[in-house]
């Protein structure tokens, strides 16, 4: 099934991006090899042909929603 090929791709990319975010934060100083790490996973995730049916099936984009919805919802 092509589609569970697409949401591995899409997690691993994910997961590079926020590894990538994680260890930029950690190095405080300019534009650097992280910071570049991190903006190609994110340029490659938007180039995914991304169906809902991905999205619901790896849960990847539920920790940055939290917060929106946390938000809109008044959760605590």
């Amino acid at each position: 099934m092509a589609e569970n090929g697409q949401a591995v791709d899409l997690v691993e990319l994910f997961e590079k991006a926020s590894k990538a975010a994680e260890r930029a934060v950690g190095d405080g100083g300019g534009v650097g090899a992280e910071e570049v790490r991190c903006t190609e996973a994110l340029k490659a995730m938007g180039s995914l042909p991304v169906s809902t049916a991905i999205l619901m099936s790896t849960q990847v984009f539920n920790p940055l929603l939290l917060p929106i919805f946390s938000r809109t919802l008044r959760l605590s």
